[in-house]
């Protein structure tokens, strides 16, 4: 092995980026097994391999770098399981394996492993605190995210005695971001380098977290519902405001009228000509606003039976009313939701509101249908485009479709699928009708996809079913269907192998035409935009866009990235029905990109 003093050298010339000299020095050493025989032979042994791969990595020899890392992790088990626990071994052990996969192209795995690694904090030395920021901006830069970029730099040059080598990329990587951000032109960017603009952001004392946000049909407002409990509307064009959305007397909108808190939940949705704002809180309470000079215009309560406290504490928090509109406005769907696990219940209440779907004329505010299910969580609702029918699914139960002129049921089925997100509405993009014609698909109980044709002469209707099979232990979560109605595509969750999948089919011939993998499981958002060959999906607070005809990822906006954190993220996020564009709350901003 390598004598002390020489030792002493080669991390110094790794410390100043003399890689060369250290792989010199360290040939024949790294060949020779460590001597477990003592902890201090293992100690010794690691730092050899730790220090040479070091030198292969940084030197860019990646796959010499990475055939020794087998040896260094079984030495560190070894080490681990004989003798004491070394817990700085282990840091530099997850330092070096998620700087391998950077180098080796897995960027998103590798950026995974370093917020593992600060989570351990202050137990973290800092010259390696220092290098995984560095590493944070990089992946930042890459992405075109100067924003990010400049402030995790920032965060890197605050640690100390960051070794000279890695200040070096500090300052290279600095004039990267500065040339990057002074070259940066919005109209001359292609898709996957293309970034998002910042608006939103409140000024001094008014700074406020965002629970949620919608956008106009053509991404030009944003309309975004703050901590303290006022909703305002943003030009997404250049950031200005719009207006604030108040009631009459000035009270804030995310005040529920049942009691004197802000809503923790609510459903913001624009009309499709842009004029309407509605929004849903507390027990089925629905409020539409103009958005040119924020006036409340209409207010609607279909339970006003129903108070809050009789909920309990551990139901009031996570209510709010969804909202959607008909294709031209015509109709609001309007469902009252509470999150949990079980649906609330109180002696010598009816509660079956919170299992009633309302249809609302926008024009006059007359309720044209009600209905409600006997029991269970309505996970699912769209209107046809020509506004004739409705379509509802109750998770893990029935399927109905409504003719609204006629208020007649013209199609029912007790197959809808089972989800496991009953905490909230699983939003309209589990059902879906074609566009122009009056076929519905929705993920069925019997892991299929249905496609139902319904056909009317006479105000008679013929139904024919058909069926697209899909593999045991897949779970539907998102369906949309091209403009042409002649394919379909779904977004699946693998139970089973615990990962999401992206699925495109021949609606003709009920044939899968081709797939791809997604990292994260459940997209809950699907949005098609054929003029530019692209495929948009939210899952969770994640944004991937991809190429329609090959499902080829393009871009990715990933808060988890931005955060660079593990833990399960709950931003808002939301998808413009028109036009290719998407905003994602940050920090109490909303990131746009469109």
């Amino acid at each position: 092995m390598v004598n002390t003093s020489k030792m002493k050298q080669i991390k110094k010339w790794n410390r100043t980026g003399e890689f060369h000299r250290s792989i010199q020095a360290l040939q024949e050493a790294v060949v020779i097994p460590a001597d477990i025989r003592s902890e201090a032979g293992c100690q010794e042994g690691f730092d050899t391999l730790y220090l040479y791969i070091e030198a292969q990595l940084y030197s860019g020899h990646v796959e010499e770098a990475e055939a020794h890392y087998p040896a260094l992790q079984s030495l560190l088990y070894t080490w681990n399981g004989i003798y004491t626990h070394s817990y700085t071994a282990n840091y530099q052990l997850n330092f070096i394996r998620s700087a391998l996969d950077y180098a080796l192209g897995s960027k998103l795995a590798a950026v995974r492993g370093f917020a593992r690694l600060m989570e351990y904090g202050a137990q973290l030395d800092a010259q390696l605190r220092a290098a995984v920021y560095y590493y944070f901006s990089l992946a930042d830069y890459e992405d075109y995210n100067v924003v990010d970029a400049r402030e995790k730099l920032g965060l890197a040059r605050r640690e100390k005695g960051p070794t000279p080598f890695v200040v070096e990329r500090f300052d290279e990587l600095e004039q990267w971001i500065a040339i990057r951000e002074a070259r940066m032109e919005w109209e001359q960017l292609d898709r996957s380098t293309s970034t998002f603009r910042q608006i939103g952001e409140l000024a001094g004392e008014q700074a406020s977290s965002i629970h949620e946000l919608a956008l106009n049909a053509d991404g030009s407002l944003a309309a975004v519902l703050y901590e303290d409990g006022i909703v305002r509307v943003w030009r997404t064009a250049d950031g200005q405001l719009q207006a604030v959305i108040a009631r009459g007397n000035g009270e804030a909108v995310g005040k529920r009228l049942e009691s004197k808190d802000t809503a923790h939940r609510a459903a913001l949705c624009f009309s499709p000509d842009s004029s309407l704002l509605a929004v849903g809180t507390g027990i089925g309470v629905v409020e539409l606003f103009h958005v040119h000079g924020g006036k409340l215009g209409q207010h609607w309560e279909v339970c006003p039976d129903i108070q809050a406290e009789w909920l309990g504490g551990g139901h009031s928090q996570g209510l709010y009313t969804h909202i959607s509109f008909s294709s031209n406005g015509r109709y609001v769907a309007v469902i009252p939701v509470v999150e949990g696990d079980v649906l609330p219940y109180a002696d010598g209440v009816d509660m079956s509101c919170f299992h009633t779907v309302f249809v609302i004329e926008t024009s006059g505010g007359q309720c044209v249908l009600q209905h409600a299910f006997r029991e269970g969580r309505i996970g699912a609702v769209a209107f046809s485009e020509d506004e004739r029918m409705l379509a509802v699914g109750v998770i893990g139960q029935e399927v109905a479709v409504w003719e609204l002129n006629t208020g007649s049921i013209v199609y029912f089925d007790h197959d809808f699928v089972t989800m496991s997100d009953h905490g909230r509405m699983v939003s309209t993009s589990t059902i879906a009708f074609a566009h122009g014609s009056s076929m519905l698909a929705y993920p069925a109980s019997d892991h299929t996809i249905k496609l139902i044709s319904m056909s009317e002469w006479g105000g008679v209707y013929t139904i024919q079913r058909r069926a697209i099979v899909l593999e045991e232990g897949i779970t539907v979560s998102a369906i949309t269907f091209s403009e042409d109605g002649g394919t379909l595509i779904s977004a699946e969750d693998h139970s089973r192998w615990k990962h999401g999948s992206l699925s495109v089919w021949d609606v003709e011939r009920a044939q899968q035409l081709y797939t791809a993998t997604i990292e994260r499981s459940v997209a809950f958002e699907l949005a098609i935009h054929e003029q530019g060959d692209e495929l948009w999906v939210l899952a969770g607070p994640v944004l991937e866009i991809r190429r329609l005809s090959t499902l080829e990822q393009l871009k990715r906006l990933d808060p988890y990235q931005w955060h660079n954190s593990t833990a399960t993220l709950q931003n808002a996020s939301a998808l413009a029905d028109d036009r290719a564009a998407c905003a994602i709350a940050f920090k109490g901003k909303v990131r746009f990109f469109g």
